[in-house]
């Protein structure tokens, strides 16, 4: 496979860093990459790119909730799944930091065959941190996997992240670049230069516990990884705000208790 660079410029593009448009020549064809900005487009273009990133997630995750989908009679739950992630996805750009891309591939018939979304860490309300790099989506058509061209996504990503800078300090955006991956794709995401995050220090443990909160896939169907993207800057796990997530926890104790009352 090769990656051509494209003289055109991107008709949209992320505010900080955009990525300029590019080519990936398969065995199906040459795929069209362009990164967009939803604000610029219809419900409808949402939720054409909300139902690629689902079909995906259902085809390549072995956890039985998604699996469910693809029975008859949750084609109605399925609709409202997908209008609800492109309703999130319109959301995302309303209220854009300047760090939120969407990098679509696409063929000579401007059908989606592969995508990511990046955006600024903000999984759950305790651990939102804007120098952390979300890789949040990843999917790529089965009739174009094992062609690297998932590899080729990333790699753009990656690259206008390190180069994001933060304009009111002049020092880069992003410490390090976060990711969840089906256990079968971890070995692929490690030679790419991701690690896991290991649980040997309070923080880290903590830091996992809260997103286990918030996706109860993990760690039985996805792995949670990780990639310094600059080396002189604390890492993501030491910036968890101790006494804000415990705060926090206490507050839902007691609402809990008053609940049961």
């Amino acid at each position: 496979m090769r990656v051509e660079q494209q003289k055109t410029r991107p008709s949209f593009g992320s505010l900080n860093s955009p990525i300029k448009n590019f080519r990936i020549n398969t065995r199906m064809g040459r795929l069209h990459v362009q990164e967009i900005r939803l604000k610029e487009k219809s419900i409808d273009f949402a939720y054409k790119i909300s139902k690629f990133f689902n079909d995906n997630f259902i085809d390549g995750s072995t956890d039985p909730l998604w699996k469910e989908y693809l029975k008859p009679e949750k084609a109605l739950q399925y609709l409202g799944k997908n209008q609800r992630y492109a309703n999130y996805l319109k959301n995302l750009f309303k209220n854009d930091d300047g760090n939120t891309t969407i990098l679509l591939a696409r063929d000579g018939k401007n059908d989606i065959k592969a995508a990511i979304l990046t955006l600024s860490y903000n999984e759950t309300p305790t651990l939102k941190d804007s120098k952390l790099f979300n890789m949040e989506a990843l999917a790529v058509d089965k009739a174009y996997r094992n062609q690297h061209i998932g590899q080729r996504l990333i790699a753009k990503v990656l690259e206008s992240a390190r180069k994001t800078v933060n304009k009111k300090t002049g020092t880069p955006q992003f410490s390090d670049a976060i990711m969840t991956g089906y256990e079968k794709a971890v070995p692929l995401y490690k030679k790419l230069g991701f690690r896991e995050l290991e649980q040997d220090t309070y923080k880290k443990r903590l830091f996992y516990k809260e997103l286990t909160k918030e996706r109860d896939d993990i760690p039985q169907y996805v792995k949670l990884l990780y990639m310094p993207l600059d080396n002189t800057a604390q890492r993501f796990y030491e910036r968890v705000n101790v006494l804000k997530i415990h705060l926090n926890n206490f507050k839902e104790s007691i609402l809990n208790l008053f609940e049961k009352i």
